[in-house]
């Protein structure tokens, strides 16, 4: 699968409520990747072996590692066949995966798809039964043919549980892949109907908190419902919805982050300014539940599954970034401190927002957002509370007070820093690099100003 910087989380979705699907006489109820039974499931290993050819392979692994890989890079000529192999493989681990990576082609390709796709998926889910296989369902919510909408609102009154979960899956990454006309008030409908099953009841409520349907907060608060859990949905819905009408709940750190887990693509947003790594320009603007980014645009607030949890989003255009909260914000702050070199306004709006956090985290990111807005003295007292206590005066600290006295124009601070922190600390410590070059450009710089003189 693709890293975080992907357009929307969209495997994430899926697995999250897919856990809940049973597949056949197995009923398995376990995460998806233990539906294949090992702990460690092989993959195409040959760097020729083409993925199309492993799925045709005896190893029900093999087949499987292939349905992976193809979830990832897999085109639309590849729907037929992944779809044809998620109705007719023997192994329901096959059918399963099979299943989930055709969603993600489907999903990924949905405004690339041609007429002759749409046909052929058609085609390959007409009469299909989805029992035998419901996450086959989820196709549905990339290639939205006439009448879909309709056929997902039947089969979440549909008697099997793991029908009505993949139906409720589908129609979230429906919602929220596209701005999709006539759906907000088709989910109204419903609600107001009551014609569905407690539990699918409470995926229509929750999806209107996590999309932010703010026209259907009416309707919630004028349903009475038949199970807690739908009580539940709405209470935290009703929540959210009110969230996004706050303009500070939209003020904060939210990033991307690629493959590797590193920070590729960020926005910060206080009461008066939109920084990011873009460069945006304007004010944020809120309004019904909006907000306009300035020059970024529109932004939705959203609640996605994201790294074994929910998390808020804000999508904004085809790109879904994420908050960074307490200590991860923290930690954010220092990954963007090279960035923030030649940003003195972002690093002050965001010295701002980390007044609350407490602990070395919080002193070491107040220290790097102040040095960076150029605040010397309030850097240097920040990262000197630190130095006082043995226990949080450690070799990364010393650096990091030792780059602020450089900036200070204090070298021989600075040397007299890194030294103590390359005396104490372990020699393959992964900070002795950074420490040793900037001691040298310091011995380097204090040469030259000598030959100066």
């Amino acid at each position: 699968m693709v890293g975080h910087g992907r357009t929307h989380n969209f495997a994430a979705i899926q697995d999250g409520s897919l856990r809940r699907i049973r597949f056949g006489r197995e009923r398995r109820t376990a995460p998806l990747a233990d539906c294949v039974g090992d702990a460690t499931i092989p993959s195409v290993t040959k760097p020729t072996e083409d993925p199309r050819e492993a799925l045709e392979s005896d190893d029900v692994a093999i087949r499987v590692a292939a349905a992976r890989v193809l979830a990832a890079r897999g085109a639309q000529e590849d729907l037929p066949r992944l779809i044809r192999i998620a109705r007719e493989d023997k192994s329901p681990s096959v059918r399963l995966y099979a299943a989930a990576a055709a969603s993600d082609v489907a999903m990924r390709n949905r405004k690339e798809l041609t007429d002759a796709a749409k046909s052929a998926i058609g085609q390959a889910l007409k009469g299909y039964d989805p029992g035998k296989n419901p996450s086959l369902l989820l196709v549905l919510s990339a290639v939205r043919e006439p009448g879909d909408l309709e056929r997902l609102g039947r089969l979440l009154r549909d008697p099997r549980s793991e029908v009505r979960a993949a139906a409720a899956t589908a129609l979230r990454r429906l919602a929220l892949a596209d701005a999709v006309e006539g759906l907000e008030p088709e989910v109204a409908r419903w609600l107001a109907e009551g014609r569905h099953p407690p539990d699918a009841e409470a995926e229509l409520v929750r999806l209107a908190g996590e999309v932010g349907w703010t026209t259907l907060e009416p309707e919630l608060l004028r349903l009475r419902f038949r199970a807690s859990a739908a009580g539940a949905a709405r209470a935290l819905a009703l929540e959210r919805l009110a969230a996004r009408r706050d303009p500070s709940a939209w003020h904060g750190l939210w990033v991307i982050r690629g493959d590797g887990g590193a920070i590729v693509d960020w926005i910060h947003v206080d009461a008066t300014k939109v920084f990011g790594a873009k460069r945006p320009k304007g004010k944020p603007e809120i309004a019904n539940g909006l907000a306009t980014l300035g020059t970024l645009g529109v932004a939705h607030r959203v609640w996605l599954p994201h790294q074994e949890g929910v998390h808020e989003g804000l999508r904004v255009g085809d790109l879904t970034y994420w908050r960074e909260a307490g200590k991860a914000f923290a930690a954010a702050v220092e990954e963007l401190s090279e960035a923030l070199a030649d940003q003195p306004k972002v690093a002050k709006a965001m010295l701002a927002s980390l007044s609350d956090l407490d602990g070395v985290s919080g002193g070491r990111a107040r220290a790097i957002a102040s040095w960076r807005a150029g605040e010397m003295d309030e850097a240097w007292g920040y990262v000197a509370a630190l130095l006082k206590d043995k226990k949080t005066a450690k070799p990364e600290t010393q650096i990091l007070a030792a780059r602020i006295r450089q900036a200070k124009g204090d070298g021989a601070g600075a040397v007299k820093l890194l030294r103590a922190a390359l005396a104490a600390g372990p020699k393959k410590a992964p900070w002795r690099d950074e420490a040793e070059a900037l001691l040298a450009g310091l011995a380097k710089g204090k040469a030259k100003s000598a030959a100066r003189r």
